[in-house]
């Protein structure tokens, strides 16, 4: 019983130091890790983790359920906390972030008021923020105040532009003298809505050369206010928000250049190498976003240009040719001369650059070692110890289902950067196959020797049987002509 009792009793925790610690100017806080000094109300630096304060040691009564007041609360300068005058509750706290159905009730509690202002933005009227107080009849045009209301006036809408104003057709045509691929509305009297319609229709062209001024060269057609039918030729435009129908008027002055000339100094670029022969021109903005959708979210042409053609004439898209193939062959050629201008080759800049690299339009790894490129010109004579710094490391890796099946097409196809960029020089690559057409890689692998049947059967129809690549380890950068088209299987 005595040893039970021993085992059951209570241990009584040490008394408490009577000794407390406070900043100078502030109220009194318990600092149990800093051992009473010798002399109370002595000041002396404070410990080490805290701020360079003073304090100053006072004994206090003790109290049961002492509270500091709101007048002695942490001030500014202060590392602690004396707010201790709320108590803590078990409420829950409310999360940082929202769930998605908080979201969506905010939004739906302003549903109302966002209905009303589309509906206002898209009325014929210069401009009220609430469908309720739109009005029957157009205000003035806000660029010249012609009125609007008059019969023998076009009220025209910009759909692409931020404020979209309801002008007059002068005032429209003025502002889109640099912006003529703009989506437009023509206001219908008779019916009470606008439709969409072509600035082609309206009148609007496309001059090339003066930064779309008329050229001196001839005399254009004046543009009425009426829609009228026009028998020059019209180009099409392909563009960011579909495919339009223009006529181009080119530059006739001295010196002026070619078409092809004057459409690229106009951020155009032609979809055909024949002057004689050109009939569809694309925007950089067009090439540019179809880059990128390309890229990042593997868009084929085709799928593009689908984009492109509803975007143009909504579910009568058929009505709209469709340009993929164009596209298909204009965005290789302009991919490839992208990279001609990125890689500094035009600027002369093989000349200050070694010999392997001085005509690649690759990007090196700006991290990896690259000798007479990053790294010290005297880097062979580091010590032994230390020669790990100038290491670089290469990973290589092959996938399979990168291959090609053998299908009719051009015999005579070529790549615009024949060994320039990351694939080998295809010449020197079949020179090698054709040397290594016999050799055939022992294996010690029981499951791939069982496999080779099924293998063979699978490559038999296949121009290219897989992908094989080179990377630096650190920084994943693909190295030039680092990439090849596997032809033999997975040898």
């Amino acid at each position: 019983m005595e040893s039970q009792s021993q085992t059951t009793r209570k241990t009584r925790a040490p008394p408490k130091s009577p000794w407390k610690a406070r900043v100078i100017g502030s109220p009194v806080v318990s600092r149990s890790h800093i051992p009473p000094p010798s002399k109370p109300k002595s000041t002396f630096p404070s410990p080490v983790g805290c701020k360079s304060q003073l304090f100053q040691w006072t004994k206090v009564p003790k109290a049961t359920g002492l509270r500091i007041p709101a007048s002695a609360k942490k001030q500014e300068g202060d590392d602690v906390n004396f707010d201790n005058s709320k108590e803590k509750t078990d409420t829950p706290t409310e999360p940082k972030t929202k769930s998605p159905s908080q979201i969506l009730g905010e939004w739906v509690q302003l549903e109302p008021l966002i209905l009303s202002a589309q509906l206002a933005a898209e009325a014929h009227s210069n401009r009220n923020f609430s469908y309720s107080q739109a009005t029957q009849e157009q205000a003035p045009c806000p660029d010249c105040g012609t009125n609007l209301n008059q019969t023998d006036v076009n009220s025209i809408r910009c759909v692409d532009c931020i404020h979209n104003p309801v002008l007059c057709q002068h005032c429209a045509f003025k502002r889109h003298i640099h912006n003529p691929l703009h989506r437009v509305e023509l206001w219908l009297r008779m019916d009470k809505h606008f439709s969409r319609v072509k600035m082609s229709s309206l009148g609007m062209k496309l001059y090339l050369g003066h930064y779309g001024k008329t050229c001196e060269g001839f005399d254009p057609q004046s543009s009425g206010s009426i829609i009228y039918e026009i028998s020059e030729p019209e180009y099409t435009i392909v563009h960011t928000n579909g495919i339009h129908r223009m006529p181009i008027h080119w530059c006739t002055c001295r010196g002026a250049g070619t078409r092809i000339e004057q459409l690229i100094s106009s951020n155009l670029f032609p979809g055909s190498s024949d002057p004689d022969h050109l009939r569809t021109v694309y925007t950089n903005a067009a090439l540019e976003n179809y880059n990128l959708h390309s890229l990042e979210s593997n868009e084929s042409s085709g799928q593009h240009m689908k984009v492109l053609r509803t975007l143009s004439a909504g579910v009568f898209r058929n009505e709209v040719k469709d340009r993929s193939k164009e596209m298909h062959m204009v965005i290789r050629v302009w991919r490839h001369l992208e990279s001609m201008k990125e890689s500094g080759q035009e600027f002369g800049i093989g000349a200050h650059l070694p010999s392997y690299h001085a005509s690649s339009t690759a990007v090196l790894c700006g991290l990896c070692p690259q000798p007479h490129i990053n790294m010290d010109p005297d880097w062979k004579s580091t010590d032994p110890k230390k020669s790990h710094i100038h290491a670089l490391h290469i990973s290589v890796d092959a996938t399979f289902r990168l291959d090609r099946r053998r299908k009719a097409g051009d015999p005579h196809d070529f790549a615009l950067s024949n060994g320039r960029s990351y694939f080998v020089d295809r010449g020197k690559f079949e020179d090698y196959l054709r040397r290594t057409n016999n050799d055939i890689e022992p294996s010690t692998c029981s499951g791939f020797r069982a496999g080779d049947a099924i293998r063979q059967g699978r490559y038999q129809y296949t121009d290219v049987s897989g992908l094989a690549a080179s990377a630096c380890t650190r920084h994943g950068c693909f190295t030039p002509n680092g990439m090849v088209d596997l032809q033999k299987g997975e040898r």
